[in-house]
């Protein structure tokens, strides 16, 4: 199932670059509504409203991270972490472009991170696909080499529940 999930995505990001389907390129302030209340959700860290974008059986994997969840229950134990402070730092990600196609929403952007007084600002991509208004699958790819190199101590006190890159 996942395969075809990127598969899709693939397929629509080949139609956008060929001109079939123009890319929404877009400003903070013309987010989809969806994206918007999910973008102002993490941004306040409010851990309930975020997930409640999320459908029970959500499929959520981020291959930089090396990590993958089945569950909106497994998603909320990684991100009940990110949201009460335990991983350290203050996050937020800004949107630079958009394409919206059907149940398909994929955008990429920069995340910023302040740690121990210190910030770094990486690039990601996140593709949404929605079901009954839900996000069903999601996939992420952050580049995690920047942030390392940014702030080379950051990830050596993350909780031990977190299996992606530390170091």
């Amino acid at each position: 199932m996942a395969n075809q999930f990127v598969k899709k995505i693939l397929a629509l990001v080949v139609l956008c670059s060929v001109g079939f389907v123009g890319p929404a390129a877009a400003a903070e302030k013309q987010l989809p509504p969806a994206l918007s209340g999910w973008r102002d959700a993490y941004h306040e860290f409010d851990l309930e409203k975020f997930l409640d974008f999320y459908a029970e059986d959500v499929s959520f994997r981020d291959p930089t991270a090396g990590i993958t969840f089945t569950s909106k229950e497994q998603l909320r134990n990684t991100y009940t972490g990110i949201m009460q402070g335990r991983w350290g730092g203050n996050f937020r990600f800004d949107i630079n472009n958009i394409i919206e196609k059907g149940n398909f929403i994929v955008f990429e952007g920069l995340f910023s991170l302040t740690y121990n007084g210190e910030k770094a600002t990486i690039h990601f991509t996140t593709w949404l696909e929605f079901e009954d208004g839900m996000i069903k699958r999601q996939l992420d790819m952050f580049d995690y080499n920047a942030l390392q190199r940014q702030l080379p101590t950051y990830g050596q006190e993350i909780p031990s529940e977190y299996t992606g890159p530390r170091n």
